[in-house]
């Protein structure tokens, strides 16, 4: 992994990341959460 590549894979990382914690998280609060 060069430096270049590292510069352009993180941003994609953060991009990423979120969107794929986000469905987790949302499922995740239904199942704890009873209303």
């Amino acid at each position: 992994m060069t430096l270049l590549g590292l510069q352009w894979a993180l941003p994609m990382v953060l991009l990423l990341l979120p969107l794929a914690l986000l469905p987790w998280f949302t499922h995740n609060q239904d199942k704890t959460v009873a209303w």
